[in-house]
């Protein structure tokens, strides 16, 4: 009778507490998938009816997601249309309440016994509680949870665990790309590794049958996609993403904490943008914007937070004013959520170039596996949305597709020829093909093919046991690609460079670890200087990195398998690891197409086993260039035209992308007709232009000449054609430009007095623009702005060598058609001194590493064997690189190399003139002496030059560019000219 008594008295007591609660499903919060998308759906003004699918489904949040008589059978999928109330109007945006807006010394809640609250009495029943009002609160504001969308498209929870897939023909639509964000970002594979080892497997392909790799998962995505792009589900316009939704009482203060993901989906501009990214940036201390609820009037503020999310979503743009993903790593929180640095991406208001640019590169191989054909379905996207989407296809180069899609506004892509290069003008297909040929071939048989479509036909490294493989095919009896053996992996990466500088691209080879960690620096002077390359790496077999690294592998930093690629994130414009056979072809064309889209360097890491594996030859890479925004190009070729041919003083600036670009012959041709005045610059010195008679000079900011700054900072339209405003080419910031007087020609976006224009590529824009410019008709006087260095000297004397002497001499010396490169003290001279017609040049640029351009000169002198290379080395940079001279000689290269020999950092010397610095001193070499002590061959020779007479014999005997010639300039410690010393003035930190 007691025992029955205290049941029931402990079944009384648990009624109440249920009903004092509102107790409601868990679920709906917590679910499988651990997380909820949040949309805030907004009714049409001229319906009264609109899908409920809160309502709709709610039948469907116990059945089994995975039932497929719960999907229509049929290619659509039918969305039930239900009363709904119309959607509250956005309140005016309020500054959510971070922490630090929280009192100094918080109340303390009132005694479990006597408080009100529910989470103070019952901690563990108060998140029900929490949780009925916020399903009240989001089924009245009509919001839909994730995992009640995912149902309804027949796909299980635990099947849908890495999250939905968002594509641009909807206004939202969260996303985590599966396959392709964890093949490049090795964290998220060790996480969800210990977080969920079945599906840890399922990415890596595995266990196919049960991963996002089959048929029914491409059904299952392609229902998805047609159940969000249905025309009868209003257009979303809010999302929270909810890594962490949850209600947690704090102990010192009676306030729930939502600690969670505010998404913003409208458009903002100018002040307003600021003010509202600096609100949310200031409240952050997690990924994005905090809400703070009191439990007492829980339901209410639930609301008012959704309100006022959507009030900032009903202002907001520029989302590159907040780096979402990157503000809980500063505030020393845990890093990227699994929605981190996608959710700004394929919206109605936000799928800017820049923008798409970047989720292209975040999640090309997911959306080329599926392709863009299939994500709209029958839907028909808002009129706004149909143009940013039919923008995207063309900037992929689906030309054939926007035209479908969008009508004949995008009946072809235009595109200029690179010179010098042999990379193809054609485009990639909608969907990367596995291949549909019956032949086998090994995936690093494959890489090889796909950098010799690139035009490669070189490969420079260093073997090591993680990559035997790949080096063993590369050396087989009839590769299209040859190997090059350097001394070290740094200059390997160098040569590569100097390669991709000629030839358009550059591929280098190392082992894993300390391989790849050797040629870090090189990889980070190509990021600088906009050269594409790709750097192969290999790695331990790719069960070792399922195991973990419990045994302490060689080469590996400690236990931590992935360093080596975090290492060169931050340096490349991707890194991917090649993880499973199905990854490889998607992973390596991916990783071209950025390289070369983006002009920066790669980097591939190919575990041992895949190295060896095999796949069915795949077609021909297909490469297409950016294309640029048609509207906008036009409108901006009309803009600048008109600007420039109705301004009275015009000057032009040419910079490096001229160069990667492959638009030197239009260059040359646009200035040459329309007699523009114009200077080169120092990043990439465009010397193949100075003949003409319109050049102005060179252009360094406050260390040019005053008549050169005059023609350009004193114009009435200064134009810079593909001129990055870095350090070195601003004279060290002390340029004078006048922001209303500038039109800046850019990589891919234009600044028009102002207003910057994205989606706009030099590429397309310069041929358009060369043909609406009127020509002047003034001439500049030859020589009215003569440069440093230019006229031959009267006959030498038995003098000692001085820089004063040399670059005339090498002004004279130098022919048409010669690649003339300098590091540091050699660049810095030989900018002041004119090129002629056809000259490449190459020099430190901004990154302004010691020893890099001697190897980068041999690497170009691969690229073109057929020209002469002319290379001014201080003897402190050759030191630490110049072992490569021995390559010069293996390969019988046509090299002449000027070693500047005062005894050692000259440059540096001049920082601190004043002082005798020791640590500024090296070892003196007999530099003329290092060809027949590298091995020698017949033609290659080396001279010992102390006068002016004896550096006017060395040019001489080099007339015909045969071999490998070397010149040791000896010369006075401090001979340094004046605009060098300016430039050593404004290094004085």
């Amino acid at each position: 009778m007691g025992r029955a008594l205290i049941c029931v008295v402990f079944f009384a007591m648990w009624l109440a507490l249920l009903l004092y609660t509102q107790g409601g499903s868990i679920s709906v919060v917590a679910g499988t998938s651990r997380d909820i998308f949040i949309p805030l759906v907004e009714s049409r003004e001229d319906s009264h009816e609109s899908p409920n699918l809160l309502q709709s489904y709610a039948k469907m949040d116990s059945a089994d997601a995975s039932t497929p008589e719960m999907l229509p059978q049929s290619s659509e999928v039918l969305v039930p249309v239900v009363p709904v109330a119309p959607a509250p109007v956005a309140s005016k945006p309020m500054k959510p309440r971070g922490p630090e807006a929280l009192p100094a010394q918080p109340a303390r809640p009132a005694k479990p016994g006597k408080s009100r609250l529910a989470y103070a009495r019952f901690p563990k029943t108060g998140s029900r509680y929490a949780i009925s009002h916020f399903r009240r609160a989001v089924q009245e504001l009509a919001v839909i949870p994730e995992h009640q969308a995912v149902k309804a498209v027949g796909v299980a929870a635990n099947e849908f665990l890495l999250g939905s897939v968002r594509n641009p023909c909807t206004s939202y639509l969260s996303l985590w790309a599966f396959q392709s964000e964890a093949q490049r970002r090795a964290g998220v594979m060790a996480d969800l590794r210990k977080r969920d080892p079945e599906a840890f497997l399922r990415l890596r392909g595995q266990n196919a049958a049960d991963g996002f790799t089959g048929p029914e998962d491409v059904r299952r995505f392609r229902n998805w996609i047609r159940f969000m792009s249905h025309p009868e589900y209003p257009k979303v316009k809010l999302g929270l993403l909810s890594g962490r939704f949850h209600g947690k009482y704090l102990s010192r203060d009676p306030d729930m904490d939502m600690r969670d993901n505010a998404f913003l989906v409208r458009g903002l501009s100018g002040e307003a943008a600021a003010e509202t990214a600096e609100a949310i940036r200031a409240a952050s201390v997690s990924e994005l914007a905090d809400c703070w609820l009191h439990t007492e009037s829980l339901e209410s503020d639930i609301k008012r937070c959704l309100r006022n999310f959507e009030g900032l979503g009903g202002k907001a743009r520029a989302f590159s004013l907040v780096q979402w993903s990157r503000l809980g790593a500063d505030n020393g929180q845990h890093g990227t959520s699994k929605h981190g640095g996608c959710e700004i991406f394929f919206d109605e208001a936000t799928a800017t170039w820049a923008q798409a640019k970047l989720v292209y590169e975040l999640d090309g191989p997911l959306f080329e596996k599926f392709g863009y054909d299939t994500c709209c379905g029958h839907a028909i996207p808002p009129a706004s949305t149909v143009s940013c989407f039919c923008f995207l296809l063309q900037w992929w180069g689906w030309c054939r597709l926007a035209t479908e899609v969008c009508g004949q506004r995008f009946p072809q892509c235009h595109t200029v020829p690179t010179l010098g290069s042999s990379i193809p003008s054609v485009r990639f297909p909608a969907c990367i093909s596995p291949g549909t040929m019956s032949q086998q071939t090994s995936v690093s048989a494959f890489l090889i093919s796909r950098i010799q479509e690139l035009g490669v036909q070189h490969v420079f490294g260093i073997p090591g046991d993680y990559v035997l493989p790949f080096f063993d095919e590369l050396i087989k009896e009839g590769s299209p690609v040859k190997h090059v053996g350097t001394c070290n992996e740094l200059n390997a990466a160098y040569l590569a460079d100097g390669y991709s500088r000629v030839k358009g691209f550059g591929v280098a080879a190392v082992t894993y670890g300390p391989g790849a960690f050797n040629a870090v620096n090189a990889v980070a002077g190509a990021y600088d200087a906009h050269v594409p390359l790709l750097l192969i790496s290999g790695a331990p077999q790719t069960a070792r990195y399922r195991q973990g690294n419990k045994l302490l592998l060689h080469h590996a930093v400690g236990s931590d398998l992935d360093a080596t690629i975090r290492v060169f994130t931050p340096i490349t414009a991707a890194a991917a690891r090649i993880d499973a056979v199905e990854e490889a072809i998607p992973t390596v064309d991916w990783l071209l197409r950025v390289a070369l889209d983006q002009k920066r360097p790669v980097y591939l890491e190919i575990p041992f086993d895949m190295q060896k594996a095999q796949i069915q030859v795949p077609d021909p890479l297909n490469y297409q260039p950016p294309c640029s925004d048609e509207q906008a190009l036009h409108r901006v070729v009309e803009q600048v035209a008109r600007v420039v041919n109705s301004a009275g003083k015009v000057g032009v600036l040419v910079g490096v992308f001229i160069d990667r670009e492959g638009l030197q012959q239009v260059a040359e041709d646009m200035l040459s007709a329309t007699k523009l005045p114009f200077a080169t610059t120092f990043d990439q010195k465009a010397g193949y232009l100075e003949y003409l008679p319109n050049c102005l000079g060179f252009y360094q900011g406050g260390i040019s000449a005053q008549a050169v700054r005059d023609a350009t900072e004193g114009a009435d339209i200064l134009l810079t054609l593909g001129m990055p405003r870095t350090e070195f080419t601003l004279g060290f910031l002390t340029h004078d430009f006048k922001e209303d007087r500038m039109i800046e020609l850019g990589y891919d976006a234009v600044n028009l007095q102002g207003e910057v224009v994205h989606g706009v590529y030099l590429r397309q824009l310069l041929p358009l623009l060369a043909q609406k410019i009127i020509p002047r008709a003034e001439e500049l006087v030859e020589d009215s702005f003569p440069f440093t260095y230019t006229k031959h000297r009267a006959g030498p004397e038995d003098r000692p060598l001085t820089v004063d002497f040399m670059y005339p001499e090498l002004a004279h010396f130098v022919q048409e058609g010669d690649i003339v490169t300098g590091n540091t003290g050699g660049y810095i001279n030989l900018s002041r001194m004119r090129m002629k017609k056809g000259n490449t040049t190459a020099g430190p640029t901004n990154w302004a590493s010691l020893g890099n351009v001697f190897p980068i000169s041999v690497g170009m002198a691969f690229a073109a064997p057929e020209r002469r290379i002319v290379c001014l080395e201080g003897d402190g940079s050759f030191q630490m690189t110049g072992m490569e001279l021995g390559t010069v000689l293996r390969h019988n290269l046509n090299f002449l190399l000027i070693i500047l020999n005062n005894a050692g950092y000259t440059a540096e010397r001049a920082i601190h003139p004043e002082r005798d610095d020791s640590y500024n001193d090296i070892q003196v070499w007999n530099y003329h002496l290092l060809p027949e002590a590298l091995g020698g061959r017949p033609g290659s020779n080396g001279v010992d030059v102390l006068t002016e007479s004896q550096f006017t014999e060395a040019l001489a005997a080099y007339e015909f560019g045969k071999g490998l010639h070397v010149v040791n300039a000896r010369l006075d410690k401090m001979d340094i000219p004046s605009f060098f010393r300016e430039m050593s003035d404004m290094l004085r930190h």
